[in-house]
């Protein structure tokens, strides 16, 4: 089974780059864990994190890390900084002197999230090379991730965005997937009464705890499925967050409920 090291960029004492009320550190764990949790539930692989929480590991830890777990790939999530704020985008690395089998990993995967994150108005900067210790110092394939500039205009108000997150891991999760040719996982058993939420979907306990009959903030449709990949209508998604934030639940859920 193939096994992947995901590495967290800085953390602890080093808090990376800092703009905008933005921490890279807790950007690069946030994205880490998504990831590590989309690649779990979606394929057959094992995955090691050099860290899951906020602590400091110096750059010979996390390639010591990931040699000794002997990964077949490598992938070290960062974020980008800089003094001009017009600077925005998302870019990726291999080390300069890599192989031919890195490059396309590294095609597949900066493909896949571009493809995703070119619908929020950021940029493509590329697929580049670097001596970066992280690249040079593992012994297995590597990549290194620059998940858009924290003190970018555009890229800060994406980076503040949590779908914005949700969808560099998912998008990191399918082409790090495609590049390894990593099995699907089986789906799981229907979670609670709904036949169309798997045990393993994304959003399964959301799911419960929303249509739990004590909170019943939303029901299922009249044949019994939640259908949770169906799409909202902006104006229903308004109508909704208004009366939720205005107290009147009950009004919400009828709204949730008729389509």
């Amino acid at each position: 089974m193939m096994r992947i090291c995901i590495d967290p960029g800085h953390g602890g004492a080093d808090p990376g780059a800092v703009a905008n009320g933005l921490r890279e550190k807790d950007l690069t764990l946030d994205i880490a864990l998504k990831l590590r949790d989309y690649l779990l539930t979606g394929w057959q692989c094992e995955v090691k994190l050099t860290r899951e929480i906020d602590k400091y590991l110096s750059l010979s830890d996390r390639c010591r890390i990931a040699n000794d777990c002997e990964a077949d790939l490598f992938y070290s999530v960062h974020c980008n900084g800089h003094a001009n704020t017009e600077k925005n985008g998302w870019e990726s690395f291999v080390h300069s002197a890599t192989s031919e089998q890195t490059k396309q990993y590294q095609k597949a995967i900066h493909g896949s999230v571009f493809n995703y994150l070119k619908g929020w108005g950021t940029l493509d900067r590329g697929m580049k090379s670097a001596n970066f210790q992280v690249l040079r110092e593992t012994e297995m394939s590597a990549i290194l991730g620059e998940y858009l500039f924290i003190s970018g205009d555009i890229d800060s108000q994406i980076l503040k965005n949590p779908e914005a997150l949700n969808i560099m891991a998912v998008s990191t999760a399918t082409g790090i997937a495609k590049a390894l040719d990593l099995e699907q996982e089986p789906k799981g058993k229907a979670s609670g009464p709904f036949p169309d939420v798997p045990s393993d979907h994304w959003a399964a306990g959301a799911i419960s705890y929303v249509s739990d009959p004590e909170q019943l903030i939303m029901a299922g449709f009249g044949d019994g499925t939640f259908r949770p990949d169906e799409s909202v209508t902006r104006a229903q998604l308004a109508v909704v967050v208004e009366r939720v934030m205005r107290g009147t639940i009950s009004e919400a859920i009828k709204v949730l409920k008729t389509k």
